[in-house]
């Protein structure tokens, strides 16, 4: 297929959804990619058995409701359908090709199946962030992991946090958020404080574990490594200080099983 040198973009929205093991109501994650008239390859990690929903989206008035085709240059790693659905069928590597018919506009994605599941870096590689940090939390293992991108642009994971999430009823919310607006202490209904907030989506933030009022030495709930918050996520009050200190707005938070 030959490529003709334009400016114009499209951009693909890569909605990830793993249906073998995330319930069908569940929050799908998300990562844009960008097709352009001379495309790059961006990698994208599968388990095996699970699937990827690509969807297109055309800049240009020309390219509206424009349909986009799809090719993987090895079926037996994963398939493709019409769709845009792929699925991981077995290990290793395989490229998926995304573009306009008549062939001006395209991107591709080097996808990697894996057998196990994702380790914590390579969850890390599907998604962007808009800084030099990403943040991954895991639900179910209490962790937060930040990650950030070296002088080479390779993402490095710098720290580990232990945590508190959400108890049945008021899980925190799995998906694909960035952070928000940040402050030194907020007051809980019984007038207690948590300090170093930082926002992750609406009125679910990171912070400090409870304290009695305008103290940072009383601590009122000390709650670790378990599920028993309203959705919020509760750190150490170092742990919520670095991050308050630290990460950008607009840095990226997944919040996975």
């Amino acid at each position: 297929m030959k490529i003709k040198n334009r400016f114009f973009l499209i951009c693909l929205l890569v909605m990830m959804s793993l249906f073998a093991a995330v319930p069908a109501q569940a929050k799908t994650a998300s990562v844009v990619l960008t097709l352009k008239s001379k495309p790059g390859t961006r990698p994208y990690y599968l388990k095996k058995g699970t699937k990827v929903q690509l969807k297109g989206k055309v800049g240009k008035k020309k390219y509206s409701g424009t349909k986009l085709k799809y090719v993987s240059s090895n079926t037996k790693v994963a398939t493709v359908s019409a769709k845009g659905i792929v699925k991981a069928k077995k290990s290793g590597q395989t490229v998926i090709r995304v573009f306009t018919k008549d062939g001006k506009y395209g991107a591709k994605v080097r996808l990697k199946v894996t057998r196990k599941s994702l380790t914590i870096a390579q969850r890390a590689m599907n998604y962007k962030s808009s800084t030099k940090y990403k943040i991954l939390l895991n639900r179910g293992k209490h962790k937060v992991y930040i990650f950030k991108k070296n002088s080479k642009g390779v993402w490095k994971r710098i720290k580990t946090f232990p945590c508190v999430v959400g108890a049945p009823g008021t899980e925190t919310p799995r998906g694909v958020y960035a952070t928000k607006d940040k402050g030194m202490a907020f007051e809980t209904e019984h007038g207690n404080y948590c300090w170093y907030f930082t926002r992750i989506h609406s009125n679910y933030l990171f912070h400090s574990q409870i304290y009695s009022p305008g103290s940072m030495t009383n601590i009122v709930d000390g709650s670790m490594g378990v599920s028993v918050s309203h959705g919020c996520v509760r750190l150490y009050l170092s742990h919520a200080k670095w991050i308050y200190k630290n990460i950008p707005t607009g840095t990226r938070v997944v919040i996975y099983n």
